[in-house]
């Protein structure tokens, strides 16, 4: 009688181990989205739920408007010159982006682990600074000012009034 229990107690931890794995592995599959899971967001961003084009897009319409109107100041011969460098700048937010598009996008048998693990993490805030990418744009900039043109050269004088010979 014993050994009856023991294999029914067998018998239905085995099944419900199988449920559950087939329960598990059914939910992976029905876990195939094209979007990011992970709370992330970049330059103040959420790019959470969003494809890696929308993010990509978000990210970079957030740049412009940040930095669209972004000048440095240059003073010369007691002038200033204003020089636009948005220009010059560029964003590239590209692979934080595909970082945060992994958790969920690997193997398919894995997603429900992912999914539970996102679950229990912070969110996470990145900036990513703008880099000067075209520096022939910048010589560009700075020549719309009309710096190029100011005169910095001092005419020096100066006076002679004695000479002697000895």
């Amino acid at each position: 009688m014993k050994k009856n229990k023991w294999k029914i107690t067998a018998a239905a931890i085995l099944g419900t181990a199988g449920i559950l794995t087939a329960g598990y592995l059914y939910w992976c599959t029905t876990l195939d989205d094209k979007v990011i899971w992970k709370d992330v967001s970049i330059n103040w961003v959420a790019l959470q739920g969003k494809t890696i084009e929308a993010a990509e897009k978000a990210v970079q319409e957030q740049f412009k408007k940040d930095y669209q109107d972004s000048e440095i100041t240059v003073s010369l011969a007691e002038k200033n010159y204003e020089v636009k460098i948005f220009p010059v700048l560029s964003l590239n937010a590209s692979r934080e982006i595909r970082e945060a598009y992994r958790p969920g996008h690997g193997k398919w048998y894995v997603r429900g682990m992912d999914k539970i693990k996102l679950k229990d993490q912070e969110p996470v805030s990145l900036e990513i600074l703008p880099k000067a990418s075209e520096p022939e744009k910048l010589d560009e900039a700075i020549r719309k000012t009309g710096i190029e043109k100011v005169n910095t050269v001092k005419e020096t004088t100066w006076d002679q009034d004695k000479t002697s010979r000895k």
